[in-house]
């Protein structure tokens, strides 16, 4: 009897289904393969330090760039093997220590602040301190205004000096003093224009 309820069957829908059953086939092969080729998210937290640890180690081949920023293949293999040694358990102190031995102080980007680093860190900071209280001591000393008090001798000077100027403005062609005398100075001669 299940021969005959296949005769009845329309041959588009025995067709029909067979296409759908192979297209399921297909998909689930896509799906386990993309599974198994796609790349799966890390640790949020592995991650994260990775990056920041990254961050503060300077690329061996690079000038000035961190392992995080650099794209050098020795940048990547540093990358992966602080990831490595996250997985692994260590701690961040671990991690820039193998660095160090592995490459010398000169792979921190900040290097420690003890001995004789300190004084690299602290000196530009002094010299600054330093240089800023300089122009606020010069600025303070800029805005005291000494009042000096002239003497008697200084007053009579103005006093006599401005009299001239005013009997020098009085003449009628402005020309000096009165009575034509010319005033005392270098002699200069007028030009005659050509």
């Amino acid at each position: 009897m299940p021969a005959e309820r296949h005769r009845h069957r329309p041959a588009a829908t025995v067709g029909t289904w067979r296409r759908v059953a192979w297209a399921a086939v297909a998909l689930g092969a896509l799906a386990t393969l993309a599974l198994a080729v796609w790349p799966r998210p890390e640790d949020p937290s592995v991650a994260a330090r990775t990056r920041r640890l990254a961050a503060e180690l300077r690329c061996v081949d690079c000038e000035g760039l961190s392992v995080a920023e650099s794209s050098t293949p020795s940048a990547r293999a540093a990358r992966a093997d602080i990831a490595a040694r996250i997985r692994a358990g260590q701690t961040d102190a671990q991690i820039r220590r193998a660095f160090v031995d592995r490459y010398g102080e000169t792979v921190l980007l900040r290097p420690p602040s003890e001995g004789i680093s300190a004084l690299v860190w602290a000196l530009p900071a002094a010299a600054i301190l330093a240089g800023a209280l300089g122009v606020g001591w010069v600025l303070w000393r800029g805005r005291r205004e000494t009042r000096l008090v002239p003497s008697a001798e200084d007053e009579v000077l103005v006093a006599r000096l401005r009299a001239e100027a005013a009997g020098a403005a009085a003449t009628p062609n402005g020309s000096g003093p009165a009575g034509g005398a010319r005033p005392a100075g270098p002699d200069v001669r007028e030009a005659s224009p050509r």
